[in-house]
């Protein structure tokens, strides 16, 4: 019914354009659907198994619209960490302004010359929603039943990600090389 929007048209070549490069992998990082209903979430989840190399899914916030379609978005990005060239590419969902417990441990294993995925940049969360509002109170480590120390993991994370560039420094930085190449042309 929504088949001839630009959208489709992108994914398939998006598609086509990855099996004819044959890239190491594929990272599929957002809004994946137009509507976020059932009927694009299906279509989505069949056409991406058509890519022929290792390929991980990060759903955006246009993924998961309606309640009905949620469970079956975020199982999409549920997939261990891809391991390409000794390094580690981990996928991550924020879609929905939070990070997955599973995948706070997968960052925290992260090395130097990992890569890390996600829709949403961490600086688009809100404040209460980052690993650094842990308030370290134990409340939740007294009752997990895998007995890890959230309150530490968080302040783990949210240590390593001060280190990570702020996604405006990053942005910055492309609009300075853009105008230097544009100046290039000249």
């Amino acid at each position: 019914k929504r088949k001839n929007t630009a959208q489709y048209a992108a994914f398939h070549w998006a598609i086509q354009d990855i099996n004819a490069r044959c890239p190491d992998f594929a990272v599929i990082a957002g809004d994946n659907t137009a509507y976020g209903d059932a009927e694009a979430i299906t279509y989505f989840k069949e056409k991406v198994k058509s890519i022929e190399v290792p390929y991980r899914v990060v759903n955006g916030n246009a993924d998961i619209r309606t309640e009905e379609t949620i469970a079956s978005a975020l199982e999409m990005c549920r997939k261990a960490p891809l391991e390409c060239g000794g390094r580690k590419i981990v996928a991550v969902n924020t879609a929905d302004a939070h990070i997955y417990e599973d995948d706070r441990y997968e960052i925290l294993k992260c090395g130097d010359g990992d890569i890390l995925i996600m829709h949403h940049n961490m600086d688009a969360l809100d404040e209460d929603k980052r690993p650094s509002a842990c308030i370290g109170c134990g409340a939740c480590a007294a009752i997990c039943p895998q007995h890890i120390d959230i309150p530490e993991v968080m302040a783990s994370f949210a240590d390593l990600l001060t280190k990570r560039p702020k996604w405006a420094d990053i942005c910055r930085e492309r609009e300075e090389a853009e105008r230097r190449r544009k100046e290039s042309l000249k």
